[in-house]
């Protein structure tokens, strides 16, 4: 059949089945191709995008080397700086170290040095500190002392008298030259009971006791006679006239006992335990040194004169005025004792002629002894006897504790 619209004749061949396999082998071939050649095309596009990935990847690893090497670099160079900053540091560390050590041992040293200084010092200042507490405690001792003196002295005062008498020495046997008339003598005294009962030292009331030359007279018949024994109280205008009681054959003590009427004086009270009389104790002496001279000495010139143009300058007129006058005061002089024997007190306590029979006091007011003498070539010694030896010649007077 002649399809509507083709014109020509018709040509002979193969089959139309065999045209269209021929047809649709030829176009799967065209499509195979097509798709071979754009595989292709693909394909070389994937390589070099790969190719071109590939070379901006190694550029980035160069780069990124690049990189690592300064930063390897700069990681090294800031080691190297933090090296030498430690480095440095540690210097800087050992030489500060060194340097405290150094300070160390400098204070050390000064430590130490202190530490001995600081032990000298305190050896010093506890050496200072002793002296010091002993001055004060002997400025405290001397205050004490002071005062204990002046209550003593107040308190005591009125029972120390002034003994004063006269005697005389007749020798049968003698030329009348050798006789000796009318010799006034003086010492102390003290009240130790309220009748009257007198403690002195026997050579006070027996002048011629110890006195060697009169005594060998006395041995071959001279006679000493005593012509008057009086004594005068501080504040008593006149005299009270003493007698005899006992005199010790052991010791230079004797007893005597005035009549003192209605009077009522201090009386001192003794102590004659061992305990009372300490060596190195202060003791106080009151007395009468020097007599009228010192009684007379202590007055001003006005009274003196007066004194003398009333009495004239015999020394029981003398006395009888200054006692008129109420100016018979006993003298009260401080020191140490520095022995304490059986028979002898010995003491510093400056005193002379004229204190002998004196009380010797401690700081109690009690009476320990009884001045006695003194050691003309030396100031230093007085000596008195020991209060228990005079105690013996009173039994009824009771040592006061």
């Amino acid at each position: 059949m002649n399809p509507a619209g083709r014109t020509g004749p018709r040509r002979a061949g193969l089959p139309r089945t065999a045209w269209l396999l021929l047809g649709a082998g030829l176009l799967v071939a065209l499509v195979a191709a097509a798709l071979s050649l754009t595989v292709l095309s693909r394909g070389a596009s994937t390589r070099d995008r790969l190719e071109l990935e590939i070379s901006r990847l190694q550029r980035q690893l160069a780069e990124n080397g690049r990189r690592r090497a300064s930063l390897e670099a700069a990681a090294a160079a800031e080691r190297k700086k933090l090296a030498e900053t430690a480095e440095k540091d540690a210097a800087a560390s050992r030489e500060e170290t060194a340097e405290i050590q150094r300070e160390a041992s400098r204070l050390q040293a000064e430590l130490d040095a202190a530490r001995r200084s600081g032990a000298e010092n305190e050896a010093r200042i506890a050496e200072l500190e002793g002296q010091l507490s002993l001055e004060r405690g002997r400025v405290t001792n001397l205050d004490r002392e002071r005062t204990a003196g002046e209550r003593i002295l107040a308190r005591y005062q009125g029972g120390v008298g002034l003994v004063q008498g006269i005697w005389s020495l007749a020798d049968p046997s003698g030329p009348p030259a050798a006789a000796i008339e009318h010799q006034v003598f003086s010492g102390t005294g003290f009240l130790v009971s309220t009748d009257g009962l007198i403690l002195t030292n026997r050579h006070v009331v027996q002048p011629w006791w110890g006195e060697g030359s009169i005594e060998r007279r006395i041995a071959h018949g001279a006679a000493p006679r005593i012509e008057s024994l009086r004594i005068y109280f501080p504040g008593i205008r006149e005299p009270f006239d003493l007698r005899v009681v006992a005199v010790s054959e052991r010791a230079d003590v004797a007893v005597v006992k005035a009549f003192l009427g209605d009077r009522r004086l201090p009386i001192l009270q003794i102590d004659t335990r061992a305990a009372a009389a300490v060596p190195g104790q202060p003791v106080l002496l009151i007395g009468y040194p020097a007599g009228l001279d010192a009684l007379v000495a202590r007055l001003d010139d006005r009274s003196a004169e007066a004194v003398l143009a009333t009495s004239g300058s015999g020394p029981v007129t003398l006395t009888a005025e200054l006692a008129r006058r109420g100016l018979i005061r006993p003298l009260a002089t401080r020191g140490f004792l520095s022995d304490a024997l059986p028979d002898q007190l010995v003491y510093d306590a400056p005193t002379t002629f004229g204190a002998s029979g004196g009380p010797v006091l401690n700081l109690r007011g009690k009476v320990i002894g009884i001045n006695s003498a003194i050691l003309p070539e030396f100031s230093g010694a007085s000596f008195g006897v020991p209060i228990r030896l005079g105690a013996v010649l009173l039994p009824r007077v009771v040592p006061s504790p």
